[in-house]
């Protein structure tokens, strides 16, 4: 991209946005457009800690589950197939051996295993009323701090009750 090569401070990246009166040039931040999908997972659940929600409570609890399926199949690559869920990952882990690189995170099983079971009701495959699930702000908060401290305690073992 030419935007890599250029001096930020002297250029802007802008888009033409849509709107109800017809269409207008405003700016576009190039960086978070371009992003893979578990950095915006991330970037949106760090933003909520930090900031709280920009985006709706819905689009933030629909971050999590996304962002721990992909942190698992990068950390253990080959691990997983790739139409596992986290449900189906926590069942693999559950049934690993000693000697499996899974069984490294039996320690992370059962906080990994609450927040699956919370994020799971605000997925149309685990329910079909989920666009319209109640999500509580502190609940979510805490279950986006337990989400960011997991994935990045998934190989310290010490972080279970440090």
């Amino acid at each position: 991209l030419v935007w890599n090569s250029s001096d930020k401070s002297n250029v802007k990246t802008l888009c033409i946005a849509r709107t109800s009166q017809g269409n207008v040039i405003s700016e576009w931040d190039i960086e978070r457009a371009t992003q893979d999908e578990y950095y915006k997972n991330y970037f949106t659940l760090k933003e909520y800690l930090d900031k709280g929600s920009s985006n709706g409570l819905l689009d933030v609890v629909r971050c999590i589950r996304p962002l721990i399926e992909k942190n698992l199949r990068m950390r253990f690559p080959g691990q997983f197939k790739t139409n596992d869920w986290l449900g189906d990952m926590l069942s693999n882990i559950r049934k690993s051996e000693e000697q499996d690189p899974l069984s490294r995170l039996k320690p992370s099983l059962q906080e990994l295993s609450d927040i699956n079971e919370y994020s799971k009701q605000f997925h149309h495959d685990q329910n079909p009323d989920a666009d319209s699930h109640p999500i509580n702000d502190i609940e979510l908060k805490t279950y986006v701090e337990r989400t960011l401290n997991v994935i990045s305690c998934v190989y310290k073992l010490r972080c279970q009750g440090e």
